[in-house]
């Protein structure tokens, strides 16, 4: 009898105050997607610590962001043989379809798309290029990622569970407040990388009307200057990689027999730039003495820089 008095007027007592015993207190979930731990988490000691605040205690959600969003970008130099002796291989010649899954790749990765003409004096005007700036990324060093309070244990009497909830308040208020600005940290990337991907896209738009005349140019020149084409290529992919936040892959890719006939000096190609061929494979052709990849098709070709870019 005294212990259900005793607990009647505890409940009575607790009406009137701001904190109800035994108050749950649901999960929090954070904007765009990402899922925090719940409070109702199980207590990690009797009394509750206070709200942990650190930058390397990223939740894993956030660290799959931080380790997705800072993608390798990519440079690939496009060189068209434009003489006759490919006039007649439909395969090798490439169109806008052809380079739009390079283009939609660039545009989320970051890089430098260029073409040029393997043709008489054409070889060493400049090439048309395109730079498309990485994508912004989201830094875990801005996030606080807070650890959330543990909820009030369990088998308390009333009054001891009412002073456990005064003194939780304050901790769930200064986690909810991290909360809130991870969430505006998050938001202000994604507007960022929103706006990133619509001025990119605008950009390879036009890259691509650019590069359509000379795509479509007929393969009429009397000359086959290759090595002349590839110094001034080479050029492109050897640019100094400071203003990458890392080096990007590097590609040459030719579309060409590879006949010389213009007696220029051959080429040296450093190792790590993938040089991809497409065209019929000639017995004088200067690719004999390059380390190269050849294909068939220039869809081939387009296909394998985009499998190799993405694994980067």
């Amino acid at each position: 009898m005294c212990a259900i008095l005793l607990f009647i007027e505890a409940y009575q007592v607790s009406k009137f105050l701001p904190y109800k015993p035994f108050l749950a207190l649901g999960a929090i979930t954070v904007v765009g997607g990402l899922t925090w731990k719940s409070v109702n988490a199980p207590p990690s000691a009797p009394t509750p610590p206070a709200v942990v605040i650190n930058p390397a205690r990223a939740s894993n959600e956030h660290l799959a962001i931080a380790n997705t969003l800072p993608l390798r970008g990519f440079v690939v130099g496009t060189l068209l043989d434009k003489s006759g002796s490919l006039g007649h291989d439909h395969n090798a010649t490439p169109t806008i379809e052809h380079l739009a899954p390079l283009i939609d790749l660039l545009v989320q990765r970051g890089g430098v798309k260029a073409v040029g003409s393997i043709c008489g004096d054409q070889a060493m005007q400049a090439l048309l290029r395109v730079r498309i700036d990485e994508p912004p990324i989201l830094d875990p060093e801005r996030l606080k990622n807070p650890t959330p309070p543990p909820p009030v244990p369990e088998g308390l009497n009333a009054f001891d569970t009412l002073e456990a909830e005064k003194h939780r308040a304050p901790l769930i208020a200064a986690y909810e407040e991290a909360i809130a600005e991870d969430n505006a940290v998050i938001a202000e990337v994604d507007a960022e990388r929103a706006a990133h991907q619509q001025e990119a896209t605008a950009e390879a738009e036009s890259f691509l009307e650019t590069a359509q005349p000379l795509l479509e140019a007929p393969a009429t020149c009397e000359t086959s200057n290759v090595n002349e084409a590839m110094t001034r290529t080479l050029t492109l992919l050897n640019e100094n990689p400071a203003s990458w936040r890392q080096p990007p892959a590097r590609f040459l890719l030719v579309v060409s027999d590879g006949l010389e006939t213009t007696g220029h000096s051959p080429v040296s190609v450093d190792e790590d730039i993938t040089v991809l061929v497409v065209g019929p494979q000639t017995e004088n052709s200067v690719f004999q003495k390059i380390a190269h990849e050849r294909f068939e098709s220039i869809e081939a070709a387009i296909a394998y820089i985009i499998a190799v870019a993405e694994e980067n």
